[in-house]
């Protein structure tokens, strides 16, 4: 269904003013790439997924919960996967097979760096079409890319062993969990306010934390 719809919002998309065309067209764009990244998950499991319920055995998914801004595609392809596994774990609750999931959390990783991310960035402008791209205004582009820098470096742990280690938890425990989570005491904050609190609140304390990179940006 991903597919379609994405599809259609591209179509959709040249008959909207130039605002709406730059969202239309990102979530398009956004669907595909979900698309892409849970289906290839899916095939996987599926074709392997035999394995852990005639053994018993034990099936580990890396997801996430949280949406942020400037990583909507991940965000969504995490989502799908948290999803995946619920359904799984539910469909073969009396089969004996242990579905477990992985959120690690937001680490410095090579895939994570500023200019790393700056470049992927670059690379997919590049592929939008000349109408939509020059919807997108540059100033727009700068404020979001200094506003993700600092926003994504307060939040980002340095020691990623932290989340291989969860990892190995996940797997080797004989009486495994159903969700394994890395972090400190501010992922855990970070995570109630996405599970707990209203979504209203959680778009508002989001906002003012991103207003705040923006004027820590400005004064550096």
């Amino acid at each position: 269904m991903t597919l379609p719809t994405a599809a259609i919002s591209w179509l959709l998309s040249w008959q909207l003013p130039h605002q709406t065309l730059e969202l239309v067209t990102a979530a398009a764009l956004a669907a595909l790439a979900v698309f892409v990244s849970y289906w290839t998950l899916w095939q996987i499991r599926r074709r392997f997924l035999n394995a852990p319920v005639e053994a018993q055995g034990k099936s580990v998914l890396i997801t996430g919960r949280m949406s942020m801004p400037a990583s909507m595609t991940y965000c969504m392809s995490k989502h799908a996967s948290t999803s995946l596994a619920d359904s799984l774990r539910r469909q073969y609750y009396d089969r004996g097979v242990h579905i477990s999931t992985v959120e690690p959390g937001a680490y410095r990783t090579p895939m994570a760096n500023h200019d790393t991310m700056a470049e992927t960035l670059r690379k997919d402008l590049s592929l939008l079409p000349a109408r939509v791209r020059s919807g997108i205004s540059d100033h727009s582009l700068g404020s979001l890319r200094k506003s993700s820098d600092v926003l994504y470096s307060s939040i980002m742990r340095d020691d990623s062993q932290e989340a291989v280690n969860v990892m190995k938890s996940a797997v080797r425990d004989l009486v495994p969990k159903v969700y394994y989570r890395a972090g400190g005491l501010e992922d855990i904050l970070l995570r109630r306010l996405y599970e707990v609190v209203p979504a209203e609140v959680t778009d508002e304390v989001v906002h003012m934390i991103r207003k705040v990179a923006r004027a820590a940006r400005r004064k550096a």
